[in-house]
């Protein structure tokens, strides 16, 4: 429908604000020395948002956190 185009801007915005709210958590839980829980939702942006910039960011914040 003529619709479309802007129904998918509004779904990748929404699919972008999600993933960033995702990267957040994992932040705090980072800030509060809790890696694994924040490797728990760095994992699920890199599964769920990989066409978002957060995925990159996530993979390199997984990789800093493996390499403790």
């Amino acid at each position: 429908s003529e619709m479309a185009p802007e129904a998918r801007k509004i779904i990748e915005k929404l699919k972008n604000r999600e993933a960033k709210n995702a990267y957040n958590i994992g932040q705090f839980y980072e800030e509060r020395k809790i890696p694994s829980s924040a490797v728990v939702y760095y994992r699920d942006i890199i599964q769920n948002y990989p066409d978002t910039e957060w995925a990159g960011k996530a993979q390199e914040r997984l990789d800093e956190i493996a390499e403790k």
